[in-house]
């Protein structure tokens, strides 16, 4: 079974790696190329494809992350399963399966950050 515990900072990985995907591919949609008559091939290549192809890369790894991401978070929905305290799980199920920070878990169950802070380590030990 996969470790849950990463999930959270997988999550923010795919994040960022969707906004390099979503950089790059605006960076090939704002490059203009000449007309043909004016086209001179350089060793550099083409702006525009190779920020579509490395957009591509970036794509391919998300795939990756997310797969991975969804077996976690089965993990973790099995995991939560297993708890009888409706706080112990719905601290669980805002951190593993929604990826809320620790201040939101807080505000939202209306625990301090310390006590969910506690609650996270007593029952991911």
């Amino acid at each position: 079974m996969p470790d849950f515990r990463n999930g959270p900072a997988r999550y923010r990985k795919i994040k960022k790696l969707e906004e390099r995907a979503e950089s790059m591919r605006a960076a090939a949609m704002n490059t203009t190329a000449p007309p043909d008559a004016e086209r001179v091939q350089t060793s550099g290549g083409n702006f525009a494809e190779e920020s579509i192809i490395a957009a591509m890369d970036i794509q391919t790894e998300i795939d990756a992350e997310m797969d991975k991401l969804q077996e976690e978070r089965a993990a973790a929905l099995e995991f939560i399963e297993t708890l009888t305290d409706s706080i112990d799980r719905a601290v669980i199920r805002l951190r593993f399966r929604a990826f809320k920070t620790i201040p939101e878990i807080a505000d939202e169950i209306g625990y301090s950050n310390k006590t969910i802070e506690r609650i996270l380590k007593r029952l991911i030990k």
